[in-house]
């Protein structure tokens, strides 16, 4: 049954179907997985799984364009799509704790190596990740020094040539101040998951980039941080600092942070933002296929200005004390301009740019 809806969130995100048309097919989908034992059979074709769906479509399809049932709708398949990136990096993770998981689909040998070192070069430190097929996390820690600890799955090898193998592979160089890891030869490693501890007293300029795999990072003080995943989650963790950008495919994005520019955008996952407190900025919030979520401090030296735009979705504004400046409606489209009481005299700023197709926007 899983297949199925996966195929159905295919269908989606190639434009093969609408929203209204998955949501109808996966509560379809649902439906028959579970039948009720007093539910009679129907027999004959219009009876049959094929008219079935086509009658729920229909039926979706009169209510979407009404708006009935869009919110219902919408937060449903937002929740799927949420489901299947929280899935996908159960898939990965699960290898990482000793257990075959996917990777027994190729001959292998687990192997780990730490990787210690200092920063003492004045001023910020660089840190660039690249590698395939696994997951990387950042976590910041009280030492003075550095670790890096890096799981491998090399294909095909006895255990010492699989070690010398990866130490080759594996792409690692530091400086005085400066940290890389660059592993994408997937034809000799089929994974690699990186937890890197770095000095939480540092300031960072960070780009990490994965693709199958997660990406975390923890509180960390950054002029600029770029983040980017396919097929995985990506989670920031109360940033601060200059610049926040990550992007995603087949994701959800978690920011909780203070910077002053932010862009975050994905393809099948939702959005969700927090900022602690006030700060002066501009953030644009862009996906498809799924729902945006901010949340903004009360703080009455705070101004906020909001553009939002949704195909398919509702707009939520629950922050207090907004006007609303501009509203248009159409089939399908909702588009809506707010600035918050006091807006042109506010000591400190934040512009948002929500944009979603096939999703809700939420603000409060």
């Amino acid at each position: 049954m899983e297949e199925e809806r996966l195929a159905v969130l295919r269908m989606l995100q190639e434009g093969k179907i609408t929203v209204e048309e998955a949501a109808a097919l996966l509560e379809a989908l649902a439906e028959g997985s579970s039948p009720s034992k007093d539910a009679p059979v129907e027999p004959g074709p219009a009876g049959g799984p094929g008219n079935k769906v086509e009658e729920k479509l229909r039926q979706v399809k009169g209510l979407a364009r009404t708006g009935v049932i869009e919110e219902n709708v919408l937060s449903a398949v937002e929740n799927v799509l949420r489901t299947v990136s929280e899935r996908i990096d159960e898939t990965f993770d699960s290898a990482w704790e000793g257990g075959p998981g996917i990777f027994a689909l190729w001959p292998h040998k687990r192997v780990e190596r730490t990787f210690t070192g200092n920063f003492s070069a004045a001023g910020e430190v660089s840190i660039n990740l690249e590698i395939k097929n696994g997951r990387i996390s950042l976590v910041p820690w009280d030492h003075e020094g550095f670790q890096v600890r890096a799981v491998g799955f090399v294909r095909g090898h006895q255990s010492h040539q699989a070690e010398a193998e990866f130490e080759r592979l594996i792409g690692y160089t530091a400086g005085p101040g400066s940290l890389k890891i660059e592993a994408t030869n997937m034809r000799a490693i089929v994974a690699l998951s990186l937890e890197i501890s770095l000095p939480r007293r540092l300031t960072y300029r960070i780009s990490a980039e994965t693709t199958n795999g997660s990406i975390t990072t923890g509180e960390f003080t950054c002029s600029e941080i770029f983040l980017e995943s396919t097929n995985g989650t990506v989670r920031a963790e109360r940033t601060s600092g200059e610049k926040l950008g990550i992007e995603t495919t087949n994701g959800s994005i978690s920011a909780t942070t203070i910077s002053s520019d932010v862009s975050c955008k994905t393809v099948n996952g939702t959005v969700n933002v927090k900022v602690p407190a006030a700060i002066s900025g501009k953030y644009r919030l862009e996906t498809t296929n799924g729902g945006i979520r901010v949340n903004l401090p009360r703080d009455a030296d705070l101004g906020v200005s909001l553009e939002t735009e949704t195909h398919f979705g509702p707009i939520r504004i629950e922050y207090p004390d907004m006007n609303i400046t501009k509203e248009y409606r159409n089939i399908g489209n909702h588009e809506m301009k707010a600035v918050s009481r006091g807006y042109e005299t506010a000591s400190r700023k934040l512009d948002l740019d929500l944009e979603t197709a096939h999703g809700s926007i939420v603000v409060s």
